[in-house]
C-alpha cells in the first residue's frame, strides 16, 4: 500500500477528487477523459446523470481500484453488478449507456466494465491502451 500511496497523485475528475496513479500515464489518461467529457456533455446535457462523480473507495475494492487505475462512477439508476443477471436487462442497459462516455474513457486506454459478462456499467479501468 505504501508503494502504491507513492505513485499515486490525486486528480479532481468530475468534481470529486481521486487517487489515481502517474505510473504509465494513467493519471494523465483520467484528466484527458474528463475533458472529453466536458465537450461530450456540453453537446448532450442529457446525459449527466451518467457521470456522477467517482464512488470513495470501497473497503472491497477491485484491485485496479487499490493500484489507483480504475474507478467506479455512482450511477443510482444502474443495474448493479450480478452474476448471471438477465440478458434482456444487460442488452437494455448497454444500449441506453452513451456510447460517447464510453468512447471518451477507451480514447484514453480505459475499458469499461459494461462490456464484462458479469457487468459493471459505472466501472472503468485504464489499461494504456484502446480497446475496441
Amino acid at each position: 500500500p505504501e508503494a502504491v500511496r507513492k505513485s499515486c497523485v490525486e486528480v479532481f475528475f468530475l468534481g470529486a477528487p481521486i487517487s489515481f496513479n502517474l505510473r504509465h500515464g494513467a493519471a494523465e489518461a483520467l484528466k484527458r477523459v474528463e475533458l472529453r467529457l466536458q465537450t461530450y456533455l456540453a453537446a448532450h446535457p442529457e446525459h449527466r446523470r451518467y457521470c456522477p462523480p467517482p464512488v470513495p473507495k470501497p473497503r472491497s475494492a477491485s484491485l485496479a481500484v487499490n493500484f489507483g487505475v480504475g474507478l467506479c462512477l455512482d450511477l443510482a439508476d444502474a443495474p448493479k453488478r450480478e452474476r448471471n443477471p438477465s440478458l434482456e436487462a444487460v442488452k437494455r442497459y448497454r444500449k441506453d449507456f452513451p456510447q460517447g462516455i464510453v468512447d471518451a474513457f477507451e480514447a484514453e486506454g480505459f475499458i469499461w466494465g459494461g462490456k464484462w459478462q458479469d457487468y459493471e456499467f459505472g466501472y472503468f479501468e485504464y489499461q494504456g491502451r484502446r480497446i475496441d
